[in-house]
């Protein structure tokens, strides 16, 4: 059963803003749509998963990419 949320909140990562609007929360996950500001670009998401991933490729995108917001990595793990 899908429970319909229509909430709207602004998020900064790593010198981006991001507009996440959360349309449905449905089979354990979220769906919804994502805008990222600076670049004019909107998209929309399925998953939490699939929502984590586009906001890691932004963050490699920028110029001037901040570790502190970067995912982790099994490569990194000593």
């Amino acid at each position: 059963m899908s429970v319909e949320e229509k909430e709207t909140s602004v998020l900064k990562v790593g010198g981006s803003e991001f507009s996440l609007r959360i349309l449905y929360r449905q089979n354990a996950s979220i769906q919804g749509e994502i805008q990222w500001l600076n670049r004019g670009k909107k998209m929309f998401f399925r998953s939490l998963l699939e929502l984590i991933m586009l906001l890691q490729e932004a963050l490699d995108s920028t110029e001037n990419p901040d570790d502190e917001f970067m995912l982790r990595s099994w490569r990194d793990a000593k």
